[in-house]
């Protein structure tokens, strides 16, 4: 059932710390699909490499979520205010210089874990941008859609017209809608929220919830002639591997 199941990666860790009212304009997400029985080893290195971000003084935010679905994947998200704002395969900025080579060898080791790596550069739709980057909940569910790419006009606009004030609704208190831009086809958007646990999944969707029983049926006949394709997963948060900038 369409948005049965709603999460984020994409997806979320960030390069900056943003309030609620103020909606990044990127998200940039690293995905690593582990080598079977490497486990420990990535969140080994995922945790030494947070190590130095804090020995460092870093000031981004840099999120680690676990997959709950699917291959064992791990994801690393930040957000950015613009292209320029970001650092990808540049070279380290001036206050990590001192931890390069350390945090290099951290990198190798952790890349030895990943049977496939990804990244993809999302475009923040703002006004599905709730919390703060910096304050992540333990779970996100979501949906990654692709769209029929003559309907992507449409369907942005019943994102924002039906599923902006029905996550409102829900009480989730953190959401985050994003069109691909780089990495995948730019008819896949992504569509994420909060749980507050795994027994939230027990009970019926909180979209549909919202919406109500009739106005969920007439949602699901707008977007179903849109969508080629709609992928549900669900992701943990590790506070333990992930590194939040001092504020």
């Amino acid at each position: 059932m369409m948005f049965r199941s709603l999460t984020l990666v994409s997806l979320v860790a960030a390069s900056v710390s943003l309030a609620q009212a103020q909606a990044p304009a990127y998200r940039v997400i690293d995905f690593c699909e582990l080598h079977p029985g490497q486990g420990g080893n990535a969140a080994a290195a995922y945790r030494e490499y947070a190590e130095q971000l804090k020995k460092a003084g870093w000031d981004r935010d840099r999120l680690v979520l676990r997959s709950q679905s699917g291959p064992q994947t791990m994801a690393v998200v930040r957000y950015y205010r613009s292209h320029a704002d970001m650092s990808l395969g540049t070279g380290y900025p001036a206050k990590l210089q001192n931890n390069a080579a350390t945090m290099n060898l951290i990198l190798a080791r952790l890349n030895a874990t990943c049977a496939r790596m990804h990244r993809e550069i999302d475009l923040v739709i703002p006004e599905l941008f709730s919390g703060s980057v910096g304050d992540p909940p333990r779970y996100y569910q979501r949906a990654k859609v692709t769209v029929k790419p003559e309907k992507i006009d449409e369907f942005r606009t019943a994102l924002l017209s039906d599923i902006g004030p029905a996550i409102k609704k829900s009480g989730a208190k953190r959401y985050v809608a994003a069109q691909a831009e780089f990495g995948v086809a730019r008819s896949v958007f992504s569509i994420a929220y909060s749980i507050e646990s795994l027994a939230s999944l027990d009970k019926e969707s909180a979209i549909a919830t919202a919406m109500g029983k009739d106005g969920y049926q007439r949602y699901l006949a707008k977007v179903r002639p849109l969508i080629t394709e709609a992928v549900y997963d669900l992701w943990e948060y590790m506070p333990d591997l992930s590194y939040i900038a001092p504020k």
